[in-house]
């Protein structure tokens, strides 16, 4: 059988998660690093833009999403499934991926960063500049550190909220480690999706010696780390029989809702503003102008959003249309209900997110007759459009941490 070949990047949790999961999987894969030259050579040529990890089939197939990446293994190699069996708990697994790696990554990966800057600048440089001298390769990384640095700030991960980063990391530590003294993984015996995108963003944390105090009291979690990483050959264990989900991991579910959803559904208010105002155009820019309604039904914007939070929340929507037993039906919408949320299950997104081709669009299926041509904001929006389609490599670069 011909091996998978995966391209991962340092500091990156969506590779750590892919890593992770390709040993539970148990798949054949040869690993290389990401230098410039691969980024170059063996990564912009299939995906037209830099983005890692990136996961070669041996039918020479690419793949760069980490959540694709794990549905095409689980349609084409044998083994064990990372789906729960109860309709909630497939929510809840959903849930908690989409947390991790919309919210809990870029926290992590700001705060292990930010801790020792010159550190992981200095390690980038080595990562993808080998051949350079250590001068050569800490100019070049200082600038990549600071488009990092940008791009986590457009996100709401800058300086300002440094501590606000860091108290939500520590929380989501502490939860953890308590719903760990009595489970294995997060819904069971058996890990799920949930498992190895939480996975991806705490690992980062073990790369700095500042950040790695912040699991140094935490056993459960760092034992529940080794067993997510450690390559098995199967795995015996079950998923989670009882209905009900344990207090720890409630609490983890309410935060997770709390800081993925409102994002969600201002990334859904966004992308229809933006395809209003781009009619006829499919791709989606990285980010978004978020819109927020005041009080008085007025919208006031703030910050930024992205497409891939919508296409998160669309995953996390099917599995509330579900055609479920009566009693898995009425633990979902408990748990909607708590969580503040009882109407997600009805709520349908007025555009459509793709992704396809490595990119996001939007499904002109679902287009709606807006009230006017905008044709200011298309001239923009194409001029835009363009000039990402000409930007080099470097100008790219967080998507090979961030992904």
């Amino acid at each position: 059988m011909r091996a998978y070949k995966l391209i991962t990047a340092f500091g990156s949790p969506a590779s750590l998660k892919t890593r992770a999961f390709l040993r539970w999987a148990n798949v054949p894969v040869r690993e290389t690093e990401a230098s410039a030259l691969v980024l170059k050579s063996a990564v912009r040529p299939r995906l037209k833009s830099v983005r890692v990890p990136v996961l070669v089939t041996p039918s020479n197939e690419a793949l760069s999403d980490p959540r694709l990446i794990q549905d095409w293994i689980g349609q084409h190699e044998p083994g064990p499934s990372l789906t729960p069996g109860y309709g909630h708990h497939r929510f809840v697994s959903r849930l908690l991926e989409s947390f991790a790696d919309e919210v809990l990554s870029p926290a992590t990966v700001f705060v292990s960063w930010n801790s020792d800057m010159e550190q992981a600048t200095a390690r980038m440089g080595v990562s993808l500049y080998p051949d350079l001298d250590e001068k050569q390769q800490m100019r070049q990384a200082r600038l990549l550190s600071a488009q990092l640095m940008h791009a986590l700030d457009v996100r709401g991960f800058g300086k300002a909220e440094a501590d606000q980063s860091r108290s939500l990391i520590t929380s989501v530590i502490s939860i953890l480690d308590r719903h760990f003294e009595n489970n294995a993984f997060i819904l069971g015996n058996s890990p799920c999706h949930a498992d190895f995108a939480i996975f991806g963003a705490l690992a980062i944390l073990r790369e700095t010696p500042a950040t790695r105090d912040m699991l140094a009291k935490a056993e459960n979690v760092r034992r529940w780390l080794a067993e997510v990483n450690a390559p098995f050959e199967t795995r015996d264990g079950d998923f989670r029989k009882a209905y009900t989900l344990p207090e720890s991991l409630n609490e983890l579910v309410m935060l997770a809702a709390e800081h993925f959803l409102p994002q969600a559904l201002e990334a859904c208010d966004a992308v229809a503003d933006w395809a209003d105002c781009n009619p006829g155009n499919m791709q989606l820019p990285a980010t978004l102008s978020a819109a927020k309604r005041s009080e008085a039904g007025q919208r006031q914007r703030r910050g930024h959003v992205r497409a891939e939070a919508q296409w998160l929340l669309q995953r996390l929507l099917e599995t509330l249309g579900e055609d479920l037993p009566r009693v898995e039906a009425e633990a979902r919408d408990e748990l909607l209900l708590a969580m503040g949320y009882e109407g997600l299950k009805n709520f349908e997104p007025e555009r459509t997110v793709l992704q396809t081709h490595h990119v996001f669009r939007v499904d002109l299926r679902t287009r709606r007759d807006s009230g006017a041509s905008h044709q200011s904001t298309e001239q923009a929006g194409y001029a835009l459009m363009k000039a990402r389609e000409a930007a080099g490599d470097s100008r790219e670069f967080d998507r090979v941490i961030m992904g």
